[in-house]
């Protein structure tokens, strides 16, 4: 039966799956005060409606640190996937499971702010490259291939510098070279801005048609 304890509980569980905290993920325990002030690190073990479960810090000396009922911790971590956007929120220690392995058990948070704005984090590239348009509504694809500048690149798209006039909603395939081959990407034009050369380049906002595991590789 669900009452109001009960929806705010899934909630709270939907807050931890949205924000992508899985099992295996890698995060930062800071305690701002007293003996345990510091920054310690684990790993999430499991997830589930009663809270994060996560290997039970040690401290200096391979010593289990004495984490206490209710004790104010503050998380940080960084996605996987999608960028590497950091997460940062605060909680209790809920309970200690002291089987083996030992666990620490961690309130659901409130909420989960992310430090990065962008949802993909930016990494700038400078490098060349090569697009064709594909077939947008209203136009006709092209076989031939035109320079472009990859300005920076994400998981999830690029800032693209070309001379080539092209407007939003236009479907482009990048090329990349490296190593003696091409990458091909599959994008679409979301946004058109003049560069500082004005009249002479245009700057373009790419969204991927599938993110990328890793954006390094076209590097």
């Amino acid at each position: 039966m669900f009452n109001l304890k009960n929806i705010k509980i899934l909630l709270k569980f939907n807050i931890m799956i949205k924000n992508n905290i899985k099992k295996g993920q890698r995060i930062f325990i800071e305690v701002k005060s007293g003996l345990l002030k510091g920054i310690y690190f684990s790993s999430v073990k499991d997830i589930d409606k009663k809270g994060i479960y996560i290997d039970y810090p040690f401290g200096n000396n391979a010593v289990y640190l004495d984490m206490c009922y209710k004790l104010l911790v503050h998380i940080s971590y960084i996605e996987k996937t999608g960028g590497g956007c950091k997460f940062i929120f605060s909680t209790q220690v809920s309970s200690v499971d002291f089987h083996y392995p030992r666990m620490l058990i961690l309130s659901p948070p409130k909420k989960i702010d992310r430090i990065q704005r962008r949802r993909h984090v930016r990494i700038p590239c400078e490098k060349d490259c090569f697009f064709k348009t594909l077939n947008t509504p209203g136009m006709l694809s092209s076989m031939v291939e035109k320079n472009g500048y990859a300005l920076n690149i994400s998981s999830g798209g690029a800032l693209l510098l070309s001379p080539e006039k092209l407007t939003p909603g236009t479907l482009l395939e990048l090329a990349f070279s490296k190593n003696n081959r091409q990458i091909k990407l599959n994008s679409k034009i979301v946004r058109r801005q003049s560069s500082q050369n004005g009249e002479i380049l245009n700057l373009y906002g790419l969204r991927f048609d599938k993110e990328l595991e890793n954006p390094r590789q076209l590097i």
